[in-house]
């Protein structure tokens, strides 16, 4: 292969999927960018339009606005079936998918005329098609990925328990943010969307394939190099995440449901969250997943605010900056992508 070792950098939200080619070298600006309507979203507009029965299978993707849609199809007594990868969109356990009126199954009826639909997260052609017309993307060695994934925990414990409990295991038993960057065949079995988005990446391309936290991503993108404390507030489209990293690794977490936060609240959290002040059941009473702190700062702390939604903090008077690494901030997620790949020796340092 002739040329720089490259590095496709995707970051899967709610709103949009955004993407980049990281070449080692190059100035980061000049590094090709895409952002891209998400894969849910764009299911989701698809199937708004279908008034007929629907067989459903591909990969597990974020759910979205998906699983209501279902089941406004199934109240018209329309018939929906899914194939268990595909089932796990909706929910990680399926007996609940069942429930709803969605019935499991790995093949199409044999009598079956709707409409069949691919859930696929991961569309690699399509990106090397694009990027190929630029004479871009000849060169991958990685595929990076960032999703958001729950996890399922078998012992029938709450998804944002769950969650956030596997964050803070990490942090804590797997020597900080290295233990939440995944190679493709370290992604744990309970995190069945992480896994389908890796496996997909894997039949696409030969490449390495490493797979983050949506969460994670924005956190590792927007952390700056000074040593001084540092909190992250990532106001995303679903979910809202803050982070405060002390000497580069992060020493607390908190992370709420963005359509749930008031301006007043979002501004009493980014407060009291660093002093130790927040929480865990206060965070997941008010429909959050859950807050921890492993360390106080000992000194002020600057705040950093990235994500689509942004906006909110304005609102609230606390003083504040905007990382925008290479130049935009909605390629927070896969900067965050590069950083993860670097810590992990999965891509040259320069």
């Amino acid at each position: 292969m002739k040329g720089s070792p490259q590095m496709l950098a995707i970051d899967i939200g709610a709103g949009t999927q955004d993407i980049l080619l990281y070449q080692g070298g190059r100035e980061d600006e000049n590094n090709p960018q895409l952002v891209l309507p998400s894969p849910s979203r764009v299911c989701a507009t698809r199937l708004e339009g279908l008034t007929e029965d629907l067989f459903i299978h591909g990969d597990t993707i974020g759910g979205g606005r998906i699983g209501p849609l279902l089941e406004r199809h199934i109240k018209k007594e329309y018939k929906v079936y899914m194939t268990e990868r595909a089932a796990h969109t909706i929910r990680d356990d399926l007996n609940e998918v069942r429930e709803m009126g969605i019935e499991v199954k790995e093949t199409k009826p044999s009598d079956f005329a709707g409409e069949e639909v691919e859930l696929k997260e991961v569309d690699i052609p399509f990106l090397l098609k694009v990027l190929n017309t630029f004479d871009e993307g000849r060169n991958i060695t990685l595929v990076a990925i960032a999703v958001q994934d729950h996890g399922f925990s078998t012992s029938g414990e709450s998804d944002r328990v769950f969650r956030f409990s596997c964050f803070r295991r990490a942090l804590v038993e797997q020597k900080g943010l290295t233990g939440l960057v995944y190679r493709s065949e370290e992604i744990p079995l309970y995190f069945h969307r992480m896994l389908s988005a890796a496996h997909r990446a894997i039949r696409e391309i030969e490449a390495k394939v490493m797979v983050m936290d949506t969460a994670i991503s924005a956190i590792m993108g927007a952390m700056s190099q000074s040593t001084e404390p540092q909190l992250i507030v990532n106001v995303g489209n679903g979910h809202t995440i803050m982070a405060l990293i002390i000497r580069g690794q992060i020493q607390g977490l908190l992370e709420h449901h963005t359509s749930l936060l008031t301006t007043d609240k979002l501004r009493n959290y980014v407060i009291r969250f660093p002093r130790g002040d927040v929480s865990n059941e206060e965070v997941y009473n008010d429909g959050g997943h859950g807050a921890f702190l492993l360390e106080k700062p000992q000194a002020d702390v600057a705040i950093a605010v990235t994500g689509p939604k942004r906006g909110m903090m304005k609102e609230t008077g606390i003083p504040y900056y905007l990382p925008a690494p290479g130049g935009s901030m909605m390629m927070t997620g896969p900067w965050g992508l590069v950083a993860g790949a670097k810590l992990r020796d999965l891509f040259p340092a320069k």
